[in-house]
């Protein structure tokens, strides 16, 4: 569960982006890809079996319900600044960075975007691997200091059009992704009673 979300991003970003540069129709062929992949996955869990017997009041269950319990008020205070940030550089780099690629270094938004976004949730992941026993608060420090640390050398990177330092900045950057996530996941998570946990 620690390395899924870093690992699943970097693995989409990097064959997402192999799959629009190198083969026809980059605007549509990853559609039809991924359709057939979400078909296939339908039929799957069609055929898998039930481990739970169905009860009265399943459908009204998946409305979304949002609480905090008191006992994880102040920890989400600390935890929500560090994931907003970590999901605000990942948001940036689906998005803004293969542009920018292409606008500071001259390079191929779709192949390069998407090795950038593989680079930069594929050191989260190796982090939080190499990092997951330090408690919970350590691993909010170090990687608020990595975020802040790998994003300002990207700035500067880019306002320097230094190709280097930007991979560098990326990957600094990206340890703070990865450990900033799981940092926040687990000043807050631990502290709900597993029935609140997706409430929280």
């Amino acid at each position: 569960n620690s390395v899924a979300p870093g690992l699943g991003t970097a693995l989409g970003a990097l064959i997402g982006g192999v799959m629009v540069h190198f083969l026809p129709a980059p605007t549509h062929f990853v559609y039809l890809f991924f359709a057939v992949a979400f078909v296939a996955q339908a039929a799957g869990v069609a055929f898998m079996a039930e481990t739970v017997s169905p009860r009265v009041g399943a459908w009204s269950s998946l409305k979304p319900q949002f609480s905090i319990p008191s006992v994880v008020r102040r920890p989400i205070l600390l935890a929500v600044p560090i994931l907003l940030a970590v999901w605000s550089i990942g948001g940036l780099y689906a998005s803004l960075v293969p542009a920018l690629l292409r606008t500071v270094f001259g390079w191929d938004a779709s192949l390069q975007g998407g090795i950038a976004l593989f680079l930069l949730a594929g050191s989260g992941t190796v982090a939080v691997l190499l990092l997951r026993r330090l408690p919970a608060r350590a691993m909010l420090k170090t990687g608020s200091a990595a975020l802040l640390v790998g994003t300002t050398g990207i700035v500067a990177a880019l306002a320097g059009h230094s190709a280097v330092g930007f991979l560098l900045g990326t990957l600094v950057a990206g340890a703070g992704f990865g450990v900033g996530f799981q940092g926040g996941m687990r000043t807050v998570l631990p502290l709900a009673a597993p029935h609140e946990r997706a409430g929280v």
